[in-house]
C-alpha cells in the first residue's frame, strides 16, 4: 500500500454521533463514503453512486451493501494522522465498517441527517 496525497470535499454527514461516522464526500464529480471503522483510528473511504445513495436512503441496502456495489476496486484507508492509503477494497474486510450492517432506517433519527434532501438537489 502507498501512501498518496489527496483532497476530499466533505458534502455531508450521513450518520454523526459526537462526530462523523459515515460522511458523504467528492472528488471532482465522483461521490465516496468515508465510513468509521472497528479497526481504532481508522477510517474507510470507497465510491458511491447516486442510485446506491438513494437505495441506502431508503432502505434497500445498508452500508455494507453499499461497499460491495462500489464500481471501483479502489479504496483508501484512512488513519488518525488523516493520511490516505490507496488499498484494494477486496483486500478490506467490509465487516470491519462501523454500523455496517444497518439499515438507514436503524439508525436514530438524532444521529442521521438529510440525504433524502441532498439527493433530491444533486439529482
Amino acid at each position: 500500500m502507498n501512501n498518496i496525497s489527496i483532497t476530499f470535499r466533505k458534502k455531508i454527514d450521513l450518520i454523526n454521533s459526537e462526530g462523523c461516522i459515515v460522511g458523504l464526500y467528492t472528488i471532482n464529480t465522483d461521490l465516496w463514503l468515508c465510513c468509521l471503522t472497528k479497526i481504532r483510528g481508522t477510517k474507510i473511504l470507497f465510491s458511491v453512486s447516486k442510485d446506491d445513495l438513494l437505495d441506502y436512503s431508503i432502505g434497500n441496502i445498508n452500508l455494507f451493501g453499499l461497499y460491495n456495489n462500489s464500481f471501483s476496486s479502489d479504496a483508501f484507508i484512512i488513519d488518525n494522522d488523516g493520511g490516505h492509503t490507496l488499498t484494494n477494497k477486496f483486500d478490506f474486510d467490509y465487516k470491519n465498517i462501523e454500523l455496517g450492517n444497518k439499515f438507514i432506517s436503524q439508525v436514530p433519527d438524532s444521529m442521521s441527517s438529510g440525504l433524502l434532501s441532498w439527493y433530491s438537489k444533486n439529482k
